[in-house]
């Protein structure tokens, strides 16, 4: 095995920003305007730049940390329960009181390789970082942040 890999396994790494909930639907047939289309399949994933980044590096065995805000709503739990199902520590996943957690319907089309997104973004969960946070970002190897975790960047200097 590469020396280098083995060092990045060895440690962890941090990611700050967005985790989301996802509902892709599957279908072949294109979207109109005031259209209606059928799908093949209907997919829940969990979503979002920094939480998809920790999801793959879990799985190839390195040690993360997320750090963000969902809202304390069903979707938020769905989220937490997904990220830590997988191995994710989130310790720093931080539950807003009438936050509100960010979802997705994504409409994929196989045939075209195409999609469309429909976002329905977080309110009221700005992510601040705290003492545990900082710690977690300065005994990891790598940060990752997404485009809401670089807002953390003037707390980690």
């Amino acid at each position: 095995m590469n020396p280098e890999r083995i060092a990045i396994i060895m440690h962890s790494v941090a990611c700050i920003g967005v985790a989301t909930l996802d509902y892709i639907a599957v279908s072949r047939e294109p979207l109109l305007p005031d259209g209606r289309i059928v799908a093949e399949e209907i997919l829940e994933a969990g979503g979002g730049n920094a939480a998809t980044a920790a999801v793959a590096l879990v799985r190839l065995g390195i040690a993360v940390d997320f750090i963000g805000s969902i809202g304390d709503d069903p979707v938020g739990a769905t989220i937490h329960h997904s990220l830590t199902a997988e191995g994710v520590r989130t310790a720093g996943l931080r539950r807003v009181p009438g936050g509100r957690s960010p979802a997705s319907v994504i409409v994929v089309n196989p045939a075209t390789a195409q999609r469309s997104i429909v976002t329905l973004p977080a309110v009221g969960t700005d992510l601040q970082l705290c003492h545990a946070d900082l710690e977690a970002c300065a005994s990891a190897a790598w940060i990752h942040m997404d485009y809401a975790g670089h807002k953390a960047i003037p707390q980690l200097r």
